[in-house]
């Protein structure tokens, strides 16, 4: 259970808010790939000039399958480095990065099927304008997310 005064631990020393800073540029970077998938979207509004059209959006069709691959598999290891980083405030982000990277070894396609599943449940969840979103599929993502950390320090990788 996480109480409100929680919530605002990263803000009691500079040090803390410091902390929480790096934590999330390390997840940003970590899902930096599919930042720029969705970014590139944007180029097609351009298609009109012909140096995009012909070069770039070619381009563009080739790179994003390995730019979502590559952003699944880096941004599968953000769940474990997230928890480390937040539970154990004295342990060094590159240290709890490390940690992360062990615990993930070998489990990359286990995690990102797992959230993959749980983004088609959400979205075909909207269908009926957040009900079930609210009953059953936000509460079956927490229960597999804390099944999932609970397997990861039952294995005592983290």
């Amino acid at each position: 259970p996480v109480d409100v005064a929680q919530l605002f631990g990263f803000y009691s020393s500079f040090r803390m808010l410091w902390r929480a800073w790096r934590i999330q540029l390390r997840i940003l970077w970590n899902s930096f790939p599919l930042l720029l998938i969705s970014a590139s979207s944007y180029v097609s509004l351009f298609s009109e000039i012909e140096l995009i059209a012909t070069v770039v959006l070619p381009v563009l069709g080739l790179v994003e399958p390995l730019l979502l691959f590559w952003g699944l598999y880096s941004s599968s290891r953000i769940f474990p480095f997230a928890m480390l980083a937040l539970k154990e405030p004295a342990l060094p982000l590159r240290e709890a990065m490390k940690r992360a990277k062990t615990a993930t070894r070998g489990r990359a396609f286990a995690v990102c099927a797992m959230r993959i599943r749980l983004i088609w449940r959400f979205l075909l969840s909207l269908l009926s304008i957040g009900v079930v979103t609210l009953l059953h599929v936000l509460p079956l993502t927490l229960l597999a997310y804390s099944e999932y950390s609970t397997e990861l320090t039952k294995d005592n990788q983290l």
